[in-house]
């Protein structure tokens, strides 16, 4: 993706991206990598960060910068596979219309992607090979073998 990104921070082993979403007002916001029972599997979350440390999902800052935000998180994909090769990254939208913005943007970088990551989406049905075609409630995304 060579769209313009927000600089971040990288903590936690490279588990969590913090960045400031900047337009109308400077809005923290935060990436997590959350690990599941599969230790080869994590869960990306993006959201505001509150203070109790939780992140909240669901906020609708309209802030004039939803591409570059999306670009941040792709680049944080990209870093956090570097750090751990073997990992996939599962995530989705807090809404469907945020999982139908992830699907348009897997669609428009997938020949770009697709020269280095495995992408996979998946539904109620099961988990395919990504196709800009397919219906998916999910993606995931790992590092080709190479």
């Amino acid at each position: 993706m060579n769209e313009p990104f927000y600089e971040f921070t990288i903590l936690d082993e490279a588990h969590r991206f913090d960045f400031v979403s900047v337009g109308k007002e400077n809005i923290p916001k935060r990436i997590v990598y959350f690990t599941t029972r599969d230790p080869f599997v994590v869960t990306l979350t993006l959201g505001n960060p509150l203070e109790n440390g939780d992140l909240d999902v669901h906020s609708i800052d309209d802030n004039g910068d939803r591409n570059k935000i999306l670009a941040t998180v792709m680049q944080s994909i990209r870093i956090f596979l570097n750090f751990n090769p073997q990992t996939v990254v599962a995530f989705y939208g807090s809404s469907p219309s945020r999982t139908r913005l992830y699907k348009m943007v897997i669609s428009r970088e997938l020949n770009q992607l697709s020269d280095r990551y495995v992408i996979h989406g998946g539904n109620q049905d099961g988990v395919e090979i990504f196709s800009p075609k397919g219906e998916y409630d999910f993606f995931m995304i790992s590092r080709k073998n190479i």
